[in-house]
């Protein structure tokens, strides 16, 4: 099912709120709206808002359950192109303590970059593959991989060892998991952990179907348990920026997941995560006065710079089932977007490259499209 800007509440989320104490309240606070939403299961705070019969207040902002890891801190700021939600500080500290363990494991944090943050500053051994080349900036040398676990099939080529556990946090869609999950396993050691983000059950229509389906996988690949603590999110700029264009509140801590343990069996039944086709692009990401703009790198798309002006550059939703998702070529990391064609003259101008010859109407199309999307680059 698609999402767009009409999706309204179902019956079970209308009866959710109606139920809850915070529900009842003719006028929430945004500290008591954060809250809310954190307890109605992953429902995004727009629906969680139409659910209501009270009103929430507008122009306040909640505080946070816990401050940005240190390593959202230091890093890039995340783009909604690598559905780059991270782990807040609490929440990566408690993972690295629990992937640590006593014996202080070998580590492997698959989109997780957070955890590897926490893991590294305690001492520990962690190990990153993640898609965004820009981390490496702030990354040990010989302890990560700049890599697409979602279409690099041959990672354990990599490594010249395997992994006493992992913690995998991949985008929330069944077909992610099981390519992830498929991928990540030959990494690790017999009997080996991997610790799960879970989505929940509002999260989007079916989703509660989507989870039993998932856990009875996971119980094909070892013995499954809960981990005694949520996963919570910081709300990353390009996804407050929707929220404010929402009409709701400043809410730094709303999304949260669950946390599986699946301890492997000597032999697991891999044949249930058989890899599918799960739809990705390769970008090229460029970092302006701490923006982060991604250009799809399309091959063949060596003509002039046109921007389509048929959609939106104002993103309103971050959900991968909006429609228009995947006919945007350039991202910004505060959610606007554009349909452009000349990729690869846009991207040389964004490298000063001379690669690439670029027309004097390519630079005052780029200059045109930065103005409208929020950010400014030298020429």
């Amino acid at each position: 099912m698609k999402r767009t800007d009409r999706d309204v509440p179902d019956e079970a989320l209308l009866a959710s709120v109606a139920a809850h104490s915070l529900g009842k309240l003719p006028v929430l606070s945004a500290e008591q709206f954060q809250a809310l939403c954190r307890d109605m299961q992953g429902a995004f705070p727009d629906l969680v808002q139409r659910s209501l019969n009270g009103v929430v207040e507008h122009g306040g902002a909640a505080t946070s359950s816990s401050s940005r890891a240190e390593f959202d801190i230091c890093g890039p700021e995340p783009s909604p192109v690598d559905f780059d939600w991270r782990f807040d500080q609490r929440t990566a500290l408690r993972l690295a303590e629990t992937l640590i363990g006593r014996s202080n494991r070998e580590i492997l944090c698959v989109g997780a970059p957070t955890v590897y943050g926490a893991i590294r500053s305690l001492g520990g051994k962690g190990f990153l593959v993640d898609r965004n080349p820009l981390l490496a900036r702030n990354l040990a040398p010989g302890t990560y991989c700049i890599a697409d676990v979602s279409t690099e099939e041959m990672l354990d080529l990599q490594f010249g060892h395997k992994f006493d556990a992992a913690i995998i946090d991949p985008p929330w869609h069944p077909e992610a998991y099981g390519l992830w999950l498929a991928r990540t396993q030959p990494l690790l050691r017999a009997g080996a952990e991997i610790f799960v983000t879970m989505f929940r059950g509002f999260t989007r229509p079916g989703a509660l179907e989507e989870r039993a389906q998932l856990l009875e996988r996971f119980e094909k690949l070892g013995r499954v348990s809960g981990v005694p603590f949520e996963a919570v999110y910081s709300t990353p700029p390009f996804e407050q920026e929707v929220l404010l264009r929402l009409g709701l509140p400043n809410l730094p801590s709303w999304r949260a997941a669950d946390i599986y343990k699946i301890t492997l069996h000597r032999q697991p039944e891999l044949s249930v995560f058989d890899p599918v086709e799960w739809p990705t692009h390769k970008w090229k990401r460029y970092s302006f006065d701490g923006q982060i703009i991604a250009v799809q790198d399309i091959p063949d798309d060596e003509g002039k710079i046109q921007v389509s002006s048929e959609f939106p550059s104002c993103i309103k939703t971050v959900s991968q089932r909006d429609p228009a998702r995947s006919l945007y070529t350039v991202w910004t990391s505060r959610s606007y977007a554009a349909v452009v064609r000349g990729t690869k003259r846009l991207a040389a101008i964004l490298e000063r490259s001379g690669e690439v010859p670029v027309e004097q109407s390519d630079l005052q199309a780029a200059s045109q499209l930065a103005r409208d999307l929020g950010f400014q680059f030298r020429r």
